[in-house]
């Protein structure tokens, strides 16, 4: 029983002492000191191991503390100067570690500088920091871009963006070193998949014409990525509008407006950017495929076989015309049972001429796409039994049944 009260009695003197250490007084002046001391000594590590000592014990008090910031501030600007001394002289330097140390110093010495611009309970201003504060920003933000390029070359891209994404927040207007961080930024978020950090500078990545096309192109897929169709279709009007001939802007938004069902507004896509390039083949094809939307088959008609002009092998077209003059056909014998002499004949003879059309067009098909029956052989059979045309149809049916 005595071993059990001597245990009882330790225990009940442990969590006295934790208690009381626990509730120990906030005393600022004592913690302010000892980061004076740090300062003054040259202790700069354990100037900042106290700050955030100070700020884990005491978040309250210590959170919106201006003079905090500064010192922790001012410990990792000369933490930083010590790692520059090291690459200076070459005596083993740790570049991640000096470019963390200007980072810590930037974001910190702007908390310093805000919290201090605040108002005192007399409604009056003292920032007492702030002077030290500019100085010290002008020797670590230049260094911010390069921080980020040596990152973002290491594969390290969340760095890489934080590091752009704080100099990109401290600069005032938009300039070529400004536009490459925010490049640097929306390649980074696109790497890693954060497609909300990817677009948040897209306007300054967009500001450099050099790099313009590309980032446009990756800002686009983050937007469709995040499903915010109202920003995909404004960046990718500019791009139809600055790169014509750029398949990719032009197909994307007329496939997302053919997703939305808007075929009249995927056609005005097309038609514009044919106006710049009216040899591309593909701009036909979408344009065939645009109007059969809107079933308008005589433009289509006449879209695919501008088409095969332009790519002779082109089966996906052919199968197009295949269809289409097949479609005619079944008009014209549909067209046939309200009509008898002259007009019946007549009607006959556009429903052959429509029907040998249609053979050619699959045969050509068939041709320069033989192993991908889909495009031909469903119309193909069909048009060789309309025609009589038994000995074709019994080699179709015999090799591909």
């Amino acid at each position: 029983m005595r071993f059990f009260r001597i245990i009882f009695f330790l225990i009940c003197v442990v969590t006295t002492h934790f208690s009381v250490c626990a509730q120990t007084p906030y005393k600022r002046n004592k913690v302010v000191k000892e980061l004076k001391y740090n300062i003054k000594d040259g202790d700069y590590k354990k100037c900042v191991e106290n700050v955030n000592k100070a700020f884990q014990q005491y978040p309250e008090e210590t959170s919106k503390d201006a003079e905090f910031y500064y010192y922790r501030t001012v410990a990792n600007h000369n933490l930083a100067l010590a790692e520059a001394k090291k690459m200076y002289l070459q005596d083993k330097p740790d570049t991640v570690k000096y470019f963390n140390f200007v980072y810590d110093t930037v974001k910190d010495g702007l908390m310093c500088d805000s919290l201090a611009f605040l108002p005192n309970a007399k409604g009056k201003v003292n920032n007492k920091f702030h002077k030290n504060i500019m100085q010290i920003f002008s020797i670590n933000t230049t260094k911010l871009p390069a921080a980020s390029k040596f990152f973002f070359q290491k594969n390290d891209y969340d760095k890489a963006f934080d590091f752009a994404d704080l100099y990109i927040s401290i600069c005032d207007s938009v300039d070529t070193e400004v536009s490459t961080v925010a490049a640097i930024a929306v390649l980074s978020g696109y790497q890693t998949k954060q497609f909300n950090k990817a677009v948040k500078h897209e306007a300054a990545a967009l500001y450099d014409s050099n790099r313009h096309e590309s980032i446009l192109e990756v800002v686009c897929n983050c937007y469709a990525e995040l499903k915010d169709t109202m920003n995909m279709e404004r960046l990718l009007v500019e791009g139809v509008g600055k790169y014509p001939t750029t398949k990719y802007f032009y197909a994307t938004l007329a496939s997302m407006y053919n997703s939305q069902h808007k075929y009249g507004k995927a056609l005005e896509v097309v038609n514009e950017v044919l106006k710049a390039d009216c040899c591309n083949r593909d701009l036909w094809f979408i344009k065939g495929t645009e109007e059969m939307h809107l079933s308008d088959r005589d433009s289509a008609l006449s879209s695919f076989m501008r088409a095969v002009e332009l790519k002779e092998d082109d089966s996906d077209s052919y199968s197009n015309i295949g269809n289409i003059y097949l479609y005619k056909s079944h008009n014209l014998y549909e067209k046939q049972k309200n009509e008898n002499g002259k007009e019946l004949r007549k009607t006959k003879s556009e429903m052959n001429k429509a029907l040998m059309a249609a053979k050619e067009a699959y045969e050509s098909a068939r041709k320069y796409a033989e192993d991908n029956p889909a495009l031909w052989l469903a119309g193909l059979k069909e048009v060789y039994y309309k025609l009589n045309m038994g000995k074709e149809l019994m080699a179709l049916e015999k090799k591909y049944n």
